[in-house]
């Protein structure tokens, strides 16, 4: 029993004179004691120290809960008149009614508005009125600004002008693809065909895996 304990005091011993060599070591790189004293402004009290281990101890172990991430899918094609805007409007309908997830159809397809033809409606707002917000578009906003049909899907409008081109950018349409996917579980994009200009490849690259 005593030779145990003799093995153990020499273990806990040399470990702790290593430990001691590893703190010299790390004192003198930092060459000065105000250095030092800046990585440790000042030590534990011993009550203090118990508080904290009794607060981790007792802290909930739950995952804090994550933001929203709506699921992107962009519909393409170079060629025209191969259905894409059929498509987008009837997967869109499809996923709303049918599977009662909160969808939002963006319709970047220049100024062909098919989106809103096939779904019979008249959109409030175009894409380039959400990029003209920029940072200022929020949650309440976009909520307000979009077309609604039935419960769960939403449209943003197709150009009407041609100087609508030159108030859309990657940076808000990046910033409205964040905005939406706190409010939307999926996103459809309907986008134009025989061009691939920035606004296309922006939506293609975006498009979740």
């Amino acid at each position: 029993m005593e030779r145990i304990l003799t093995e153990n005091f020499l273990l806990f011993f040399s470990l702790f004179l290593n430990y001691c060599r590893e703190c010299v070591i790390f004192f003198f790189k930092f060459r000065s004691v105000e250095n030092f004293q800046h990585l440790f402004p000042q030590f534990f009290k011993r009550f203090e120290l118990i508080s904290s281990l009794d607060r981790l101890n007792t802290a909930p172990t739950g995952q804090l809960p994550s933001k929203r991430k709506a699921k992107i899918i962009t519909l393409s094609s170079y060629k025209g008149g191969t259905g894409v805007s059929t498509a987008t409007a009837n997967l869109g309908y499809a996923i709303a009614e049918s599977y009662q997830k909160k969808t939002l159809i963006i319709d970047a397809a220049g100024f062909s508005n098919h989106i809103t033809v096939l779904l019979n409606t008249l959109p409030k707002c175009t894409l380039a009125d959400i990029c003209k917000q920029g940072k200022n578009l929020d949650e309440q906003y976009l909520s307000n600004a979009v077309t609604t049909i039935g419960k769960n899907l939403a449209i943003i409008g197709g150009l009407i002008k041609t100087s609508d081109f030159g108030d859309i950018n990657t940076a808000c349409l990046e910033h409205l693809l964040e905005v939406a996917s706190e409010v939307y579980d999926v996103i459809l994009i309907d986008t134009s065909t025989h061009t691939l200009d920035e606004t296309n490849m922006f939506f293609i690259q975006k498009a979740s895996d």
